[in-house]
């Protein structure tokens, strides 16, 4: 879980639609879990989506997996192999809250630096990748 020990502490991530995340994260169950708490507002709307999203390791399987839910209805599952050429990208199968519909998504994550970090998520649509949007995130430890 150590590899992603940048994540703990405080985040704030700007996406480029202008929606802002915030995040307190901190390990649980004896650090073998970190926990992301999450509050998503939409400028435009005002409209606040609350979430957690979990992550650890899988030791049979020897990936990182992680369970997200908020109360917008979205849920769901993603894994990762761990860091690969500076990047860690979780894939999974997630039911979005509406539409109602499952999908694919793939969030990767690049370090800039200890306290920065971008996201691009990614949704798959007919066997491609279709950009949904880019997060720049700063963490306060």
């Amino acid at each position: 879980m150590h590899e992603l020990d940048f994540l703990l502490g405080s985040l704030r991530c700007v996406f480029r639609t202008g929606s802002i995340r915030t995040a307190r994260v901190r390990p649980i169950l004896g650090g073998h879990y970190y926990q992301l708490d999450l509050t998503h507002v939409r400028p435009r709307t005002k409209e606040r989506v609350r979430g957690s999203w979990v992550l650890g390791w899988d030791r049979v399987d020897a990936s990182f997996v992680s369970y997200y839910f908020d109360d917008a209805g979205m849920q769901g599952t993603s894994a990762s192999p761990g860091w690969q050429d500076g990047h860690f990208a979780l894939t999974g199968s997630f039911v979005l809250g509406e539409p109602t519909q499952r999908v694919v998504i793939k969030s990767d994550i690049t370090r800039i630096d200890e306290d920065h970090f971008t996201i691009e998520e990614h949704i798959e649509e007919n066997g491609t990748w279709e950009l949904l949007d880019t997060q720049e995130c700063t963490r306060k430890r």
